[in-house]
């Protein structure tokens, strides 16, 4: 055993003393420790001890772990239970704006998990305005003034989109400014790269400048990469309460569903809601800000690029994603109207699916398997000729956005040459980087289009299930009341079996 780590600390130098850090601390406690000591110290000797000392100084302040803290193996440490964290809310509810900003708060939870494996029990409870009972309600309620407008105005169509829009809105609103950030300072890398490259072909210049020019530059990143992370953070939380929301309205409505709204949308219907176009919606609002962004960033990317090859030469290059975006809008309605056929046949698969294994007992004492399996064969094998012509359009939109951009700077470089521009290192390196920025947009372009035909039809498959028939109210009871049901008790009778009379049940909310 101790042969073998003395081998791994050798094959790697910088992992070594990673290695012997943890290793010395684990084997003070078994038998082994005297003889690993022996070996790493004819091995290393004092260098290794030095070295060792300082791992374990930078592991702990990268790490934010105090310093009368041990180490322990994670992989070895046992699980511990009923942590302080499990009562108390998310420090983030109570985190300054610094803090928030590097996400500070987090570090007690690394330090944590780097101890032992995160349980459960140790991660702290949700803000109130992150629960699935709070959001839901926000929606519902929008929800319901959309059907109240409809009662006022017979024409009024509701709509479940704008439903949407009224309750995270401000969520989404939060994410602007942090984009946006990103987004202006992503231009500042391509513009400093062109003075860096003329600052080493030009020995005049002094080097201070190309200092301030590279502290210019890293200053730059860290903005924007805080930018990015804040924008991605508030991003992911408003995407997680739309898919929270959907899920529960969807839910309370499938509990007053009544007799033939339930016979029309099966269990099976219920469940591809729930899971499938809840996830449609969540993937839209990860991606709903680039509907903005991408045309500021076309906009910058396209002015500053003039400012270096040329107006013509950049125009040229616009040309072909000119030329380019009709194709993605014309795949884009072939793939909505493929995924809308497609969502019919998932349902009738599914529903017919249930309807087997709910009868299987029939199925079997008749021998009607196969009869079944042939209903059930020809459902999948037409769902998957749908899958896959989908998955074809998918594709060739994606090697059409992948080839976008090479193609724009090859056009943009070669009218350049032509109208007699000299093709320098700085040009070229700048244009290239300010060009590469456009990657990803275009290559979102196609997720955000196809991103938005799939929200578009799943909002109108839930909002044609919220539609649906309901239990008459007189059955349901409202909610936090308590109800008094008068009904005659059960007793027996000689001449009709049992029958009904006189007690008192008094039945509680919950």
């Amino acid at each position: 055993m101790a042969s073998n780590r003395y081998k791994d600390v050798d094959s790697d130098d910088d992992s070594s003393t990673a290695i012997l850090s943890q290793d010395s601390l684990l084997e003070q406690e078994n038998d082994e420790n005297k003889d690993f000591s022996t070996l790493n110290g004819h091995s290393r000797g004092s260098s290794s001890k030095t070295s060792t000392t300082w791992s374990k100084r930078i592991k702990k302040y990268l790490l934010c772990l105090p310093d009368n803290e041990g180490w322990e193996n994670p992989d070895e440490a046992p699980p511990q239970e009923g942590t302080p964290n499990s009562e108390t809310v998310t420090p983030e509810a109570t985190a300054s704006f610094f803090n928030g900003l590097f996400f500070i708060w987090f570090n007690e939870m690394m330090e944590l998990g780097y101890k032992k494996p995160l349980m459960e029990c140790d991660l702290h409870q949700l803000s109130r305005e992150h629960d699935a009972e709070v959001v839901t309600d926000r929606l519902e309620s929008e929800w319901r003034e959309e059907l109240l407008r409809q009662d006022e105005d017979v024409q009024y169509a509701p709509s479940l989109g704008k439903a949407f829009v009224r309750t995270f809105w401000r969520e989404y609103l939060a994410g602007v400014i942090p984009r946006l950030v990103k987004v202006v300072g992503s231009f500042v890398a391509p513009f400093l790269l062109q003075r860096l490259i003329k600052f080493v072909e030009d020995p005049s210049l002094s080097t201070l400048y190309g200092v301030v020019l590279l502290l210019i530059l890293f200053f730059s990143n860290l903005v924007a990469s805080v930018g990015l992370h804040r924008y991605w953070h508030v991003t992911v939380k408003t995407a997680m309460h739309v898919r929270a929301s959907t899920i529960g309205i969807i839910y309370r409505k499938a509990l007053r569903l009544g007799t033939m709204a339930k016979q029309s949308s099966g269990t099976g219907e219920v469940v591809n809601l729930m899971s499938n176009d809840s996830q449609r919606l969540q993937d839209t609002a990860f991606y709903l800000h680039f509907l903005w962004a991408t045309p500021v960033l076309i906009i910058l990317c396209f002015f500053l690029a003039a400012q270096v090859i040329g107006y013509i030469p950049t125009l040229a290059g616009y040309g072909i994603f000119i030329i380019m975006t009709p194709f993605s809008f014309i795949i884009a309605r072939f793939l909505e109207k493929i995924r809308q056929t497609g969502l019919k046949v998932t349902d009738k698969r599914v529903k017919t699916t249930n309807e087997i294994f709910n009868a299987i007992k029939t199925v079997k004492l008749y021998a009607l398997e196969k009869v079944f399996f042939t209903r059930a064969e020809a459902t999948r094998t037409e769902e998957i000729d749908i899958v896959r012509r989908y998955q074809l359009l998918k594709a060739l939109n994606t090697c059409l956005n992948n080839a976008l951009v090479p193609l724009i700077s090859t056009v943009a470089f070669v009218v350049f040459v032509l109208r007699g521009g000299e093709l320098t290192a700085s040009v070229a390196f700048s244009t290239i980087s300010l060009f590469n920025m456009l990657k990803w947009p275009f290559a979102l372009f196609k997720d955000i289009t196809t991103g938005l035909v799939e929200a578009r039809v799943s909002l109108e498959r839930l909002q044609t299930f919220l539609h649906s028939e309901e239990i008459p109210k007189r059955y349901v009871f409202p909610s936090g009341a308590s109800q008094d049901i008068e009904a005659l008790g059960v007793g027996q009778d000689s001449d009709m079996g049992f029958q009904v009379h006189d007690p008192h049940i008094s039945i509680r909310n919950g």
